[in-house]
């Protein structure tokens, strides 16, 4: 018998619920395709607090995909927080909630001006803190135009050699266990945090790191579901996280709901969860991996609509569920390559199995190893009812992936600077 995949029909995209902002005399006028709902939206004070979130103010029907702002109207004196008028530039945060209610995407857009507006570069998701080490640090962010960004940290300045829209910065030449500011510039704008290096290798210093899983949306409506995210548990892990001063955090899998047949809906929900913690992976590096709800995959049905297999997607590079959680975080990259040249492999000539890249991993801080693995690779949720279609089952660890943690650990028990390991 013979079945075929369902058609891959995403509801949302990032990009369509971006809006195509465009400028006018009195402020913008977005463009969100067949979205029906509404937008509430507000300033973003940038560099006046510490956690800057949208201060909401309004919201808006949307009509026929379109809705216009006025912000001469809305934010002028005294609403006028940020100081647009005589600054002539002011990002606004904006959040969209379908027509039944369900919150689905947290949105920005810069503009310049103060009257006609001109739309410009605002930062879409980060900046992030990511692969703390003593002497270095990433920084990476995305910004929602195609702009050329500056980090400016202990007072050098880097510059991109190109614009684009995805930014990953590597500072090095950093000094351990050192508060550094930074600031991110991009166009005319600028945000300004700090982040913290890691102490000297074997440093024996008591710390707090935070361990957590399984935020996948809930009940009760709200921000306990924004389309994929339990985006209000999330913030109160964050919160907690930075009162009680981690050093990082670790978050294992089920991070969303996942179990979906296409990358743009997956890319959305891994953005709601990071628009979550954002304010606090400013500062703190959190650090991902993937459970069995990162599932992506092909799903096949029978005539009568039951699901009869659901397999990792491919072409591997490109498609695979661990493809695209590679696509939406950035980890360390010292992991395995993959399960080709395993005992499972059935052509050692041709890619037979996504990567490991960036979803297996291990770092240190001090005197502590973290080891991430991924026991769902390659994950096919239907593998044990249906034994034919291939792909891995759920918490089972590969012969590659195994391999390599033998010898990881191995490595970490002879390194005299490492007291303790946690492998998650």
């Amino acid at each position: 018998m013979r079945h075929y995949a369902d058609p891959v029909k995403p509801k949302y995209t990032i990009s369509a619920l971006m809006g195509n902002p465009v400028g006018t005399n009195d402020g913008i006028i977005f463009e969100f395709g067949d979205f029906e709902g509404t937008i509430t939206y507000g300033l973003i004070p940038y560099n006046q607090v510490k956690h800057p979130l949208p201060i909401f103010r309004f919201t808006k029907e949307i009509v026929s995909g379109k809705v216009a702002v006025n912000i001469k109207n809305d934010f002028r004196y005294p609403y006028d927080f940020v100081a647009w008028k005589e600054r002539a530039m002011l990002t606004i945060g904006y959040r969209l909630t379908s027509k039944t209610g369900s919150m689905v995407y947290d949105g920005e857009v810069g503009l310049t001006g103060t009257g006609p507006f001109k739309i410009a570069p605002a930062i879409s998701e980060g900046p992030f803190i990511s692969k703390v080490t003593d002497q270095e640090v990433t920084i990476w962010f995305h910004t929602t135009t195609s702009v050329k960004c500056a980090m400016e940290v202990d007072g050098k300045v880097i510059t991109e050699p190109e614009a684009g829209t995805s930014h990953i910065f590597t500072i090095t030449s950093l000094k351990s266990g050192r508060k550094y500011p930074y600031k991110v510039i991009y166009g005319d704008f600028s945000q300004q945090y700090e982040f913290t290096t890691a102490p000297k290798a074997g440093d024996r210093k008591p710390f707090v790191f935070g361990y957590c899983s399984d935020s996948r949306s809930a009940t009760g409506g709200g921000e306990r579901n924004i389309f994929g995210a339990n985006v209000y548990v999330m913030k109160k892990i964050g919160a907690l996280a930075q009162q009680q001063n981690v050093a990082f955090m670790q978050f294992t899998g089920d991070m969303i709901n996942g179990y979906l047949n296409n990358k743009e809906e997956m890319l959305l929900q891994y953005t709601n969860w990071k628009k979550a913690v954002e304010p606090f992976w400013h500062y703190t590096p959190y650090y991902t991996t993937m459970g069995n709800h990162e599932a992506l995959g092909y799903i096949f049905k029978d005539k009568a609509g039951s699901r009869v297999a659901f397999i990792d997607k491919f072409p591997y590079n490109t498609e695979s569920a661990e493809a695209i959680f590679g696509q939406a975080f950035v980890n360390h990259e010292n992991g395995p390559s993959g399960e080709d040249g395993s005992k499972y492999d059935p052509d050692l000539q041709n890619l037979d199995f996504p990567s490991y890249k960036e979803n297996v991993y291990y770092y240190t801080y001090g005197n502590v190893a973290m080891v991430v693995l991924n026991s769902d690779y390659w994950f096919a949720p239907t593998l044990s009812g249906n034994v034919s279609t291939s792909g891995g089952l759920h918490a089972y660890i590969m012969d590659n992936q195994l391999k390599w943690l033998q010898e990881v650990i191995s490595k970490l028990e002879k390194d005299k600077t490492i007291d303790h390991i946690f492998v998650t």
